[in-house]
C-alpha cells in the first residue's frame, strides 16, 4: 500500500509482514502516526515497530547486523542505540512490517533476489547495509502483532 503522509514530500510504501497474525484499525493508526513522526527524518532506510508474537512475548527488533566471512548474525545493541532520535532507535534491522520511502525501496529492490518471505527481509537488511543506505528506525509505538521473521 502506498500512503502519502500529510505535509511530507515523499510517497511511503508499507510492507505488511506475512508473519503478521492480526491487523486492526489501531495498527493502521500506529503506522500512519509513525510516518507523520518521521516524515522529515532524512537519514533512514526503513521505519519499523515493536512486535508481539502469539506467545505474548514483546520484541524490540532494532538489531545490529554482524558479518564475519560468510556468517551473518543479528544481535542486540549492547548499550543504547547510536543516533537515537526522540522515541526512535537506529539499527541495521527492524520489524518485518516496515515502511519505506518509495524511492528507497525501489533502489533496494533493483538488487533483490530473495526466494522466500524470511530471506526477503534479511536481504533488504543486507542490501541497505551493503549499499550504505541510512539505518532503519524502530519507534516506541504500540506493538504490532507479528512473529519475528528471523525465527
Amino acid at each position: 500500500a502506498i500512503v502519502q503522509a500529510h505535509a511530507a514530500r515523499y510517497a511511503w510504501v508499507v510492507l505488511v509482514s506475512p508473519y503478521t497474525w492480526e491487523w486492526t484499525r489501531q495498527h493502521s493508526t500506529v503506522v500512519h502516526d509513525s510516518i507523520l513522526l518521521v516524515a522529515n527524518e532524512t537519514a533512514m532506510t526503513a521505519l519499523g515497530f515493536p512486535t508481539v508474537g502469539k506467545s505474548g512475548m514483546l520484541s524490540w527488533p532494532a538489531r545490529r547486523l554482524v558479518r564475519r566471512g560468510s556468517k551473518l548474525w543479528y544481535s542486540p545493541y549492547p548499550t543504547g542505540y547510536p543516533g537515537a532520535t526522540s522515541i526512535c532507535a537506529r539499527g541495521d534491522s527492524t520489524s518485518g512490517t516496515r515502511v519505506y520511502r518509495s524511492e528507497t525501496l525501489l533502489g533496494l529492490l533493483k538488487h533483490a533476489s530473495a526466494d522466500s518471505d524470511a530471506t526477503f527481509f534479511v536481504e533488504l537488511d543486507l542490501l541497505a547495509l551493503q549499499l550504505s543506505v541510512e539505518s532503519a528506525l524502530t519507534c516506541m509505538m504500540p506493538p504490532l502483532h507479528e512473529e519475528d521473521y528471523l525465527e
